[in-house]
């Protein structure tokens, strides 16, 4: 069985106090992109994963999410989980847990379980926060830890420039350093997450409907990481109607209105890795598993 897994954008991400069991609450619209890691499932006697990632296999989240998955339901066989990464790590594009949602998916299905969406991201949720969101894209509101998911309809598709450089960025890390720059901040409260008008709509028309939100995490990782900020004013100066960093960076994209002009741009950027890409409007099972 062979999947793709999407990566993400987040249009917005507020974040809140952190919470007793040492995650954040946060408010934040995600969405699907057309940068999917590839993933291959074949039965086997034992649960191993193949990645070129350099990392131990059990700290792989989709080996994680394979042995959660098992231990939830008693299935007893074994996979050899094969993964092609396309999705850079650290960037805030959420390839580690867009991996281990399509394992879950995908396994569900392979070992014929049975389990519902909820019931797998109820899995999901307890390895990783984003994980329940791959579950339920291609766009939705997602609030509490991640574990509020809801659904929404973006009907314009975005022509992006995604801009990430040579480094990466821990989430944690981002989430605390937000947490000393507002305990500094005299009288500034944290917690206190807007009521935005969109989160009680179901459908978005159009991408600019987007554009005046914030992501919290820009302040406290931008004094850290400079470059990052450079990034975004540079590409709102070639011509990107909007530019913002995705989840905790340090991945920044642009969204541009051509292709003509996206690609122009995109030489100027090339001492990063940068990619071009739209925005997932809608995705079925037929669409991941393929």
């Amino acid at each position: 069985m062979k999947l793709l897994a999407p990566a993400k954008i987040n249009w917005f991400l507020q974040v809140g106090e952190k919470r007793p069991d040492g995650y954040h609450d946060i408010l934040s619209l995600m969405q699907f992109i057309d940068l999917f890691d590839e993933i291959e499932l074949e039965p086997y006697e034992e649960l191993i994963v193949e990645t070129d990632l350099d990392i131990p296999m059990k700290e792989n989240i989709a080996y994680k999410a394979a042995i959660k998955l098992r231990e939830k339901t008693g299935y007893k066989d074994g996979v050899k989980i094969r993964i092609k990464k396309n999705i850079p790590a650290g960037a805030g594009l959420g390839g580690g847990s867009s991996d281990a949602a399509s394992t879950l998916m995908g396994l569900n299905k392979l070992w014929d379980l049975g389990l519902s969406t909820e019931e797998l991201a109820g899995i999901g949720a307890t390895i990783g926060s984003d994980i329940p969101f791959f579950l339920n894209g291609p766009s939705a509101i997602v609030r509490g830890r991640g574990d509020i998911i809801e659904k929404i309809e973006i009907k314009d598709t975005c022509l992006l420039l995604l801009v990430k450089p040579e480094f990466s960025i821990s989430s944690a890390w981002a989430y605390d350093e937000l947490d000393r720059i507002r305990r500094q901040k005299e009288g500034q409260k944290s917690g206190n997450l807007e009521v935005l008008t969109l989160s009680s709509l179901k459908t978005v028309s159009s991408c600019t409907e987007l554009f005046s939100f914030r992501n919290d995490l820009e302040e406290p990782v931008f004094r850290s990481f400079p470059l990052l900020r450079e990034i975004k004013k540079d590409l709102t100066l070639k011509g990107a109607l909007y530019s913002g960093m995705t989840g905790s960076g340090s991945a920044i994209f642009g969204v541009f209105s051509s292709e003509e002009e996206v690609l122009k741009i995109q030489d100027r950027f090339k001492k990063h890795w940068t990619r071009i890409v739209r925005t997932i409007s809608s995705m079925t099972d037929d669409s991941i598993i393929v």
